[in-house]
């Protein structure tokens, strides 16, 4: 299982025009491991600019379709975004059915950085080839080598890599699912709480990890 952190230019992803008309904007799209795969991305916090400049940058944005704002937090806005964006649906579906998930997607500076958990290395090469393939200008920045010897990054515990090294090789994560929360439950030998719990924990220590010591500051 190795973990990929890989650049996409704005242009090739969503919110080409947002970044040029507010370059201060930041984004990153929120997921959870318990959604469904087609709604994972719906979910976008924005830093940069008041709200209305925010909204304005969507309602040009040809990437953007219906948007609301869900929260505000400190000097944030949380979104759900329906997206127009068909170069999106694209490299989910390559990155899926290489039996990849994206654990982050940041942006600023017209530019994505992604965070990809996958499990086979030789998928690494594949992902790039496919999305290569299809128009996609993808910079790899790091690759990072997980075992369960050495479960960092993000010092997962021996569970929650157990537990998401299990999720990824049932299907868990590809469309359609090859098995529920309940089976993965019933495999442990837990409660579907407990299993939901060390999936939440995991893909934040992930997320936390991935983003250390990275150019792109959230805070």
């Amino acid at each position: 299982m190795s973990l990929v952190t890989v650049r996409i230019p704005a242009c090739d992803l969503a919110l080409e025009h947002a970044f040029e008309v507010v370059p201060n904007l930041r984004f990153e799209m929120i997921q959870s491991v318990a959604a469904d795969r087609a709604v994972s991305m719906s979910y976008v916090r924005v830093w940069g600019a008041p709200r209305e400049e925010i909204e304005a940058a969507f309602d040009a944005d040809e990437s953007v379709g219906d948007f609301e704002a869900v929260s505000q937090r400190a000097e944030s806005w949380l979104y759900e975004i329906e997206w127009d964006s068909p170069r999106l649906s694209v490299l989910r579906e390559i990155i899926f059915q290489r039996d990849g998930q994206i654990i982050s997607a940041c942006g600023q500076d017209d530019e994505w950085v992604l965070r990809l958990l996958v499990l086979d290395r030789d998928d690494i090469s594949k992902v790039v080839d496919d999305t290569t393939d299809h128009g996609f200008s993808v910079d790899v920045a790091r690759i990072t080598k997980m075992d369960s010897q050495t479960p960092s990054p993000g010092e997962l515990t021996e569970e929650q890599y157990e537990t998401l090294l299990m999720a990824v090789e049932k299907g868990y994560f590809e469309i359609p699912r090859r098995t529920t929360m309940e089976e993965l439950a019933e495999e442990f030998g837990i409660s579907h709480q407990a299993l939901s719990e060390r999936l939440r924990r995991g893909h934040r220590m992930l997320i936390e990890s991935a983003l250390e010591g990275q150019t792109l500051s959230f805070d």
